[in-house]
């Protein structure tokens, strides 16, 4: 989902008990959270300039939560 995007070395804003790392695209902004040693899944939150940036990533096949691109 992020490749090509830029990682940045950022802390997470809220203290969280799993690792987290960010990337960055032209207009967007994503927050990974890596979940536990182990674990199959991660969340992902992108925020956007404009939320048209988001439209291509509609397109791929993820079990969105919530969506509003």
């Amino acid at each position: 989902m992020i490749d090509g995007w830029q990682h940045v070395p950022l802390s997470p804003f809220l203290r969280s008990h799993c690792p987290a790392m960010f990337a960055v695209a032209p207009g967007l902004v994503a927050q990974l959270d890596l979940g536990e040693p182990g674990d199959d899944e991660c969340t992902v939150s992108v925020v956007a300039t404009d939320r048209s940036v988001l439209r291509p990533l509609r397109a791929l096949d993820l079990d969105w939560s919530e969506y509003d691109g």
